[in-house]
């Protein structure tokens, strides 16, 4: 099923990572945030951020409520720990995934994201 996730070392360098597996695309990203328990705010800790969105259209085309979101620890237990849950959601809802429309059939959701936030 889902395999062959880049171990944490490629993330901790700062790259996202994202794939699709019959119907369901997701994309995972580090993410730092200060260390609470540093009191000089120079120590981050770093996430995994791990969003999944159904097909046809990329994250940015797809409307929020469709997005499903979840964070894990930056590490490589973390890694796998995502892994784990994307293969979760999908086992889940197996049904919702693999019935997609063609790109060719339907509208993004969100038809220029980059148009309506300079807009706004």
């Amino acid at each position: 099923m889902l395999t062959g996730y880049p171990n944490f070392h490629y993330f901790k360098n700062g790259n996202n990572y994202s794939g699709s597996h019959v119907g369901m695309r997701y994309f995972i990203e580090p993410v730092k945030e200060p260390d609470p328990s540093d009191e000089t705010g120079k120590n981050k800790l770093t996430f995994l951020q791990v969003t999944l969105w159904p097909e046809p259209w990329s994250l940015e085309y797809t409307a929020p409520e469709k997005r499903i979101s979840q964070r894990f620890p930056g590490s490589d237990e973390g890694v796998q720990q995502a892994a784990d849950w994307i293969a979760a959601q999908y086992s889940a809802e197996e049904q919702k995934w693999s019935v997609i429309p063609n790109i060719l059939d339907c509208e993004p959701d969100i038809p220029n994201p980059g148009q309506q936030e300079s807009e706004g």
